[in-house]
């Protein structure tokens, strides 16, 4: 029982720095005398406010465009370090342009699991506890990423808002010591192989 409270421990603490690391990056475009720590600059953007006007919808859907699954994982059990983590189809986006402006929707045919060792169960995440229900359609508008400069010197900069929710590793399996690959060549919580790293 200790020791599994102990991976639990250890797991946590790497879901609490992925919350960090999703939203702090290091950008060469900030690395410059004309910014200073405190700073709030725009660079890039991302699907951000849910489109919620009944008229805009109705014309998003009548766009074509392709299907694009996110290839999120999921597993056979509730063991996160069982192994049998696979890339699913269960959920997608599609982008559309219409009046000048990008959107992106959201479909998922099952929850996205707590963790990536999960099995996918209805109830089963974040997604039903924040009012987003399977088989149906979201969209989101792409705007602006706000950045607000920690270091200029170095590029350093964080989000101003929480962009969106990664694991730090899509793939773990317990062998006395937490791996992040199957040939057991790196721990899971090795930042330059992990799968966040990789989605940054």
């Amino acid at each position: 029982m200790r020791s599994s409270t102990k991976k639990a421990k250890k797991l946590l603490s790497v879901l609490l720095c992925l919350c960090l690391l999703l939203s702090t990056a290091a950008m060469g475009v900030v690395a410059s005398a004309e910014y200073a720590a405190g700073d709030v600059i725009e660079y890039g953007n991302y699907p951000q406010s849910r489109v919620s006007d009944a008229a805009l919808i109705s014309a998003l859907e009548a766009q074509q465009s392709s299907w694009v699954s996110y290839g999120y994982y999921y597993g056979t059990t509730n063991n996160y370090g069982s192994g049998l983590m696979t890339p699913g189809d269960y959920m997608k986006y599609r982008d559309v342009y219409y009046a000048g402006e990008k959107y992106r929707c959201v479909y998922f045919s099952s929850y996205r699991p707590w963790m990536t060792g999960y099995t996918l169960v209805e109830n089963n995440g974040n997604q039903y506890n924040n009012n987003y229900y399977n088989e149906t359609n979201y969209w989101f508008k792409f705007e602006p990423l706000q950045w607000r400069v920690l270091d200029a010197s170095e590029g350093l900069v964080v989000s101003v808002k929480s962009i969106d929710a990664q694991p730090f590793n899509n793939f773990a399996v317990y062998d006395g010591e937490m791996y992040g690959d199957s040939g057991k060549q790196h721990y899971a919580n090795n930042y330059y192989y992990s799968s966040i790293r990789q989605w940054l």
